[in-house]
């Protein structure tokens, strides 16, 4: 069986960097894993910002704006533009908030959620091609790994609001 094609920097099978090199051989390995995910989808997918978006939204089935915003960690006025966005798009769309009325819920139409599970449907797949040949133990470490750092991340980071995500 042959490999699959690697970028030029990419670290060989079995050759673990230095610790003290560590975190500067991940980022750049992250940074070429988003360029591909990017690559593996058709142009009409979703940026990752609005991605992001609609799976926070997909996640809470219901959102006021105001949380969504925190639990990105971006300003309001982000948030806004990017919820404008996607519900000219009819992706999402607000409800009056049964606990204030003065308040608005956000949620996932079904053309929303069908391109959310299209967008990710094409990554995992893109994922899967990539790793097929891996033992599932390496796949499942992979996966824990990932998860922990996210988390470690979530942990460790200043919860700063940004503009852009």
């Amino acid at each position: 069986m042959t490999s699959p094609p690697r970028d030029a920097g990419a670290a060989r099978p079995g050759k673990v960097a230095s610790a003290e090199s560590k975190p500067s051989a991940i980022v750049p390995a992250l940074y070429a894993i988003a360029r591909h995910l990017r690559r593996a989808c058709p142009p009409d997918t979703l940026d990752i910002p609005a991605t992001m978006v609609l799976h926070r939204v997909a996640a809470t089935e219901s959102i006021r704006p105001r949380r969504l915003a925190e639990e990105l960690r971006l300003d309001q006025s982000t948030v806004s533009r990017h919820v404008a966005g996607l519900e000219q798009q009819g992706l999402l769309t607000r409800t009056p908030d049964p606990d204030d009325g003065r308040a608005c819920r956000l949620t996932l139409t079904d053309a929303g959620t069908a391109l959310l599970a299209d967008g990710i449907a094409h990554r995992e797949h893109a994922i899967d091609a990539a790793t097929r040949h891996w033992d599932a133990a390496d796949r499942d470490q992979l996966a824990a790994l990932l998860q922990r750092l996210s988390a470690d991340l979530d942990a460790t980071t200043q919860p700063e609001r940004t503009e852009t995500p």
